[in-house]
């Protein structure tokens, strides 16, 4: 009997030896599989900036020539409009020195003719105001003959008026 025991004992820890070995192999085999998981996942990264990498390698002296084209394209366009603005500027100054000059100029006519006006007419004000007293004080008088002169006109052509014969009337003939 203790033969049989022995022998089912064996046969038990066989068994539970072997359901263990089973489930150290699972747990062994998943540990594997996440192992290999993440090394593929790092692999995949890899590749995938490799990739970049290469296509940016490829890409990048076009890209650098894209941008040299365009950088070119912005100067020339920002030269020409600091050169339109240089011209305007330029413009700007000649027609401001062209109006200082003429506003000179009129100040410049308008003294000498000041100056004529003070060697005929006096630089007195004083007299320039008794001569406007005495042109007023003339027109006047001017229009107060006016005023005689047709009143008499006026009593003239009505003195007149009586001393014509009156027109006859006409009659009907039949």
């Amino acid at each position: 009997m203790a033969k049989q025991v022995a022998k089912k004992t064996t046969k038990k820890t066989t068994k539970k030896v072997a359901e263990d070995k089973s489930t150290i192999d699972r747990y062994g085999d998943f540990a594997k599989n996440v192992w290999l998981a993440g090394l593929g996942a790092y692999g995949k990264a890899y590749d995938e900036a490799k990739d970049v990498y290469e296509k940016a390698s490829k890409e990048t002296p076009k890209l650098f020539k894209e941008l040299v084209k365009k950088g070119e394209e912005l100067e020339e366009e920002t030269l020409k409009s600091l050169d339109d603005a240089f011209d305007d500027a330029q413009d700007k100054l000649k027609k401001n020195k062209i109006s200082d000059s003429v506003s000179e100029a009129t100040s410049s006519i308008e003294e000498r003719l000041q100056k004529v006006r003070g060697a005929l007419l006096g630089d007195d004000s004083e007299d320039l105001e008794r001569l406007e007293a005495k042109v007023d004080k003339l027109t006047k008088s001017v229009d107060a003959m006016k005023k005689s002169l047709n009143s008499i006109k006026k009593s003239l052509d009505e003195a007149a008026a009586p001393a014509a014969p009156a027109a006859p009337k006409a009659t009907e003939t039949a």
